[in-house]
């Protein structure tokens, strides 16, 4: 399970900026997941309220956005929503296609206390 070794990232984050804020207990924490970035959204909260236990971020509420796949057709110049790793272009049919988005984890924010 890859969510244990995300979750601790984002914890490692938070725990940085709440410190630089001088902040005191962190009550919720959001994140925006892709759909192509291979994360198991209940996965992930899982970990992450098993590893937050005795830091900061304990009880904090996880926030979990999810945002679209984007594919860009290397053949014909499209970009379309994608759904599965292995897209094919919705307008010419090509294979070739890069992923335009929607492969990333970012944490968006967070409150303190």
């Amino acid at each position: 399970m890859h969510e244990a070794g995300i979750a601790q990232s984002i914890l490692d984050i938070v725990a940085r900026h709440a410190d630089g804020a001088q902040g005191g207990r962190v009550t919720r924490v959001t994140v925006t997941v892709g759909a192509l970035a291979a994360v198991v959204p209940e996965c992930l909260r899982f970990a992450f309220e098993a590893l937050a236990r005795g830091t900061c971020a304990e009880r904090a509420a996880l926030e979990i956005r999810e945002c679209e796949g984007r594919g860009t057709c290397r053949a014909c110049g499209a970009e379309f929503p994608v759904k599965e790793f292995l897209p094919v272009c919705e307008r010419c049919g090509s294979p070739d296609v890069g992923v335009a988005g929607g492969d990333a984890l970012t944490v968006d924010s967070m409150d303190l206390e």
